[in-house]
Parts: structure tokens; sequence; C-alpha cells
């Protein structure tokens, strides 16, 4: 676990944590209070030929949460009571995923779910990721590059994977 020194300062959460080999960690944490808040998300989808289903969770306004963008079929994902991959699985608390250069991160703290996406490439280049910044409401910077910071409660999170899985329920029989 995390020595002292490397927790988050109060109010703040850890976001995102990743070893980088012999060159250290990469720990960015940032200010609860920092997240653009939203009364309601909803899972969007699109279809495509190639791919099939793809899912975006989407905020007050359509407002962009989080994209999946390397999931595909994301139908399928939702019935299979098997694949553990949609909705992210929240239980311990926390949920990360990195693919090519996006990360996104999902923090459970109190009623609230925050959720960060960013580009890693990015974020890796960056010297000083202790340099966070608010950019506006929903957009954070750290070291000049951007990072969406959203917060829904867990009851909206969870009522909008719960329509997500039952739309493609009521659509596939």
């Amino acid at each position: 676990m995390n020595a002292e020194a490397d927790l988050p300062e109060p109010g703040s959460l850890r976001v995102f944590e990743i070893g980088l080999g012999g060159e250290g960690v990469l720990r960015v944490d940032f200010p609860a209070a920092w997240a653009k808040s939203h009364e309601h998300a909803e899972v969007s989808f699109g279809h495509s030929e190639d791919f099939g289903w793809s899912a975006e969770l989407v905020g007050d306004g359509r407002r962009h949460l989080m994209g999946f963008a390397y999931y595909d079929h994301v139908d399928q994902m939702l019935l299979d009571p098997d694949d553990q991959s949609l909705p992210p699985d929240l239980s311990s608390g926390a949920w990360d995923d990195l693919e090519q250069c996006w990360w996104a991160s999902i923090r459970v703290e109190g009623s609230g779910v925050y959720i960060a996406e960013t580009d890693f490439d990015a974020l890796l280049d960056v010297r000083n990721p202790g340099d966070v910044v608010s950019v506006r409401p929903g957009v954070v910077s750290v070291g000049g590059v951007e990072v969406l910071w959203n917060r829904v409660s867990k009851a909206a999170y969870d009522a909008a994977w719960d329509r997500a899985v039952e739309h493609f329920r009521t659509n596939s029989e």
C-alpha cells in the first residue's frame, strides 16, 4: 500500500496511479470539489457494421462523461452473465482501464461516483503531475493535459447501467 506521504490530500481522490518500471510511480490526485456534478446519467449507444454496439456514459445535457472506445459489441457484454467487462465493476470502490492512449478511472466516494478520462500517452509525458489546475467545471489540467473530471450519484450511475442492460434485454427478444 502507499506510504503515508503518498496518500492524497484530505478532500482529494487518487484518480490515476501506475508504476513506471524503474522510473517510479505516476500518481495523480484531484480535489473532489473540482468534479462537475451531474444529476442524471445515461448510457448512450452507437452502432457500426464492423464493431457492433458501442457505449458512452453521458450526464446532464448529454455531456460526455466517459467513452468506451475500445469496447466493441457492448450489447453482448451487457447481456452475458459471464462477461464482467461492462458495466464497470465498482464493488472494490474503484475501476480503471487503460487501452492504447485512453485511460479511464472511476472512484466511489460516499454516495458519489467520480469519473475521470484522459489521454494516457499525453499524461505520461507530463514532467510535474502535481501541477493540477481546475480549467473549468468538469475539466482539470495535469501539467497541461486535460482530464475530464465528473461526478454523479451512485444511484444515478447504477440506474443508467440498469437501463442499458434492460434496453438490450428487451430489444434482443
